[in-house]
């Protein structure tokens, strides 16, 4: 089992920075020592969706959710729908 990640930094050089949490890493980290984010190579200027611009894959996901919702009648809806339904047949 392995331990939980610890609040310092481990002992070495701590030349890269987590995109996620800031925490100082050695520069062979794979892995942050603080959150266990991945620590990607970044070249300058370079974006990381989610880290540092929002991921265009999640606005879509979250923009069909918003879609599905809206169309989605409620249950109040469908009780005017059949209502008036059944006062134009005649039957109430």
């Amino acid at each position: 089992m392995t331990e939980p990640a610890s609040p310092t930094p481990p002992a070495g050089a701590t030349d890269r920075i987590c995109p996620w949490c800031s925490a100082a890493n050695p520069s062979d980290a794979t892995t942050c020592h603080a959150c266990g984010a991945a620590l990607v190579e970044q070249q300058p200027g370079e974006d990381i969706p989610g880290v540092t611009v929002v991921d265009p894959g999640a606005v879509a996901a979250a923009a069909q959710a918003d879609a599905k919702m809206l169309i989605r009648p409620t249950s109040r809806d469908v009780a005017v729908e059949t209502f008036l339904d059944e006062i134009s047949d005649g039957k109430l």
